[in-house]
């Protein structure tokens, strides 16, 4: 039987109304296919100008350690959850289903990812 690698969310936040402030940590967030992160400030259910159309920048994520990979390109020991102002921060994993999601939460590794 082999075993499953599986990733997790560490930390979710909200962007404030207000651009340039400091983005809010939350313990979940729930996310709405077509619109973004519900109670989004400043992105939920945003229509393009352009198109017409939602807007492609519903939520944003990244995983840590990419940041990590950020952050000693610059001579920096860490970049703080939140900074890089991104609304999902995961580890070991690339994708993340649409839903509720919660702080630790498993999310199935893509196979081509490998834990460090």
């Amino acid at each position: 039987m082999s075993q499953e690698l599986v990733g997790r969310v560490v930390s979710l936040h909200l962007h404030p109304a207000k651009p340039g402030m400091p983005l809010k940590p939350v313990d979940f967030i729930d996310v709405v296919a077509g619109k973004g992160i519900e109670g989004e400030p400043r992105y939920f259910g945003r229509i393009s100008q352009a198109t017409g159309q939602p807007s492609r920048r519903q939520l944003s994520l990244i995983e840590r350690e990419q940041i990590a990979a950020h952050a000693a390109s610059l001579g920096l020991e860490t970049i703080h959850p939140g900074a890089v102002r991104a609304n999902i921060e995961t580890l070991m994993a690339q994708l993340v289903k649409s839903g509720r999601i919660r702080v630790n939460d498993p999310i199935k590794l893509a196979k081509n990812v490998r834990p460090a």
